[in-house]
């Protein structure tokens, strides 16, 4: 039988303390810093310390969820992109279904999902209260220029907070070929069902009022409820 991996109360913890009400901002980004950090470390190299009985390591298979978004898919995709990329999975988008087609191993997928449907609720509520604001204070821009912009805003924000534990982890030599391997699997994957994939850029609306305001939102939104994560997707489960 194999033991969970060493570090698991500590991680559980940080999460707590980085979810907890009472945490204040900088105490709580710190708390999910370092237990994204961890959760990182332990979840990648799990291939190194389990063993299946017979002296080999044993991988989480690769697999793929759909995120269905029937509403604001544009920037909802731009969200799950930003989050799976920094939890070692991938998106495709496929604007035609409104949908985006997440790979990786079923814990980061189980991540992105839990962590992607908690922020889009909650910048989405944010988003319309701070529109409110806006306007009620004399704001001038469009609706539909200034929700993109914030949602860009959002997205940045969020992307600087989630990628500092994966670069770190990366710029050891160790880590740097377990996220190239891990990497490498997961676009095998992606492949296999979509050869045929065709990449696009866009424009950001940085200038618009409403990106500082979701850069705001993003540097300040929880990643999750207190305690759910903790407890649930993002928590690392039983040894296999």
């Amino acid at each position: 039988m194999v033991t969970q991996p060493e570090g698991l109360t500590r991680i559980e913890a940080l999460f707590r303390l980085g979810e907890h009400s009472t945490s204040n901002l900088h105490e709580a980004a710190n708390a999910i810093a370092l237990a994204q950090a961890l959760l990182l470390q332990h979840n990648l190299t799990r291939a190194n310390i389990n063993t299946n009985g017979a002296g080999v390591p044993t991988t989480e298979a690769i697999g793929q969820v759909q995120i269905k978004n029937t509403v604001g898919h544009a920037w909802r995709m731009r969200l799950a992109a930003t989050i799976a990329r920094t939890n070692l999975c991938m998106v495709v988008n496929d604007a035609s279904n409104k949908t985006a087609h997440l790979f990786g191993t079923q814990t980061n997928v189980l991540a992105v999902v839990q962590m992607f449907d908690w922020l889009a609720r909650e910048l989405e509520h944010q988003a319309i209260r701070d529109w409110k604001a806006y306007k009620a204070d004399g704001g001038t821009e469009a609706s539909r220029t200034w929700r993109t912009a914030f949602y860009d805003g959002a997205t940045a924000a969020l992307r600087t907070r989630l990628e500092k534990p994966k670069e770190e982890f990366a710029s050891t030599s160790a880590g740097s070929a377990i996220v190239l391997a891990n990497d490498t699997r997961v676009k095998l994957a992606r492949d296999r069902v979509f050869p045929y994939l065709t990449t696009g850029r866009r424009s950001v609306r940085s200038g618009s009022d409403g990106y500082g305001t979701g850069r705001q939102a993003g540097s300040n939104v929880r990643f999750g409820p207190q305690g759910a994560l903790a407890g649930g997707a993002r928590a690392l489960g039983p040894g296999r």
